[in-house]
């Protein structure tokens, strides 16, 4: 993914599976923030890395730049916020801000997938957990305000259900791909 920040520099976040197969969430998968903003006359910047557990796969940041949304694509895996408003500080310590996860909404143990930011509402792909949407006006407690099942059928451990979402064409159209 890459989005201009408020600076008017264009960031390309690049997620990285990364960390040991063991399955262990504290192993050290990434995503890597880059300026990119001069590619082309100039070699990509690397700004910082958000150290997120293994199976890190797919982020998106907030309008204004300064929170990240990254998933961990596996079975039971969690969503975590960060704050990447100083991405030089950021550390193999560095704390999420919020950590969603399916147990924490009563759901079954499925697989955060595609992550997408319009405004203060969070867009994610759940898989068998089908859309789920948060409002994250403020960043540590996001809130759930909807979700959509796309996957009724009973639970299985494969990538069935809701993988993507496109909810830029407006609120009252938005496009998922089971």
């Amino acid at each position: 993914t890459a989005r201009t920040n408020q600076s008017g520099q264009v960031i390309l976040y690049t997620s990285g599976w990364g960390g040991a197969s063991t399955g262990n969430p504290a192993s050290p998968g990434q995503t890597d923030l880059w300026n990119v903003t001069q590619v082309g006359t100039q070699p990509a910047q690397w700004l910082g890395r958000v150290f997120s557990g293994d199976n890190s796969h797919s982020s998106w940041p907030t309008e204004d730049g300064n929170t990240l949304v990254i998933c961990r694509e596996t079975a039971g895996g969690e969503v975590k916020l960060y704050d990447i408003s100083n991405p030089g500080s950021l550390t193999n310590g560095t704390s999420p801000l919020a950590t969603i996860t399916p147990a924490g909404m009563g759901l079954e143990a499925d697989i955060p997938h595609n992550p997408v930011v319009v405004g203060n509402f969070l867009f994610l792909s759940w898989y068998q957990n089908g859309l789920q949407i948060f409002d994250i006006t403020d960043r540590t407690r996001p809130v759930r305000v909807g979700y959509y099942d796309t996957y009724p059928a009973a639970s299985t451990s494969s990538f069935q259900g809701n993988w993507g979402v496109h909810p830029q064409l407006g609120f009252n159209r938005i496009l998922l791909s089971d």
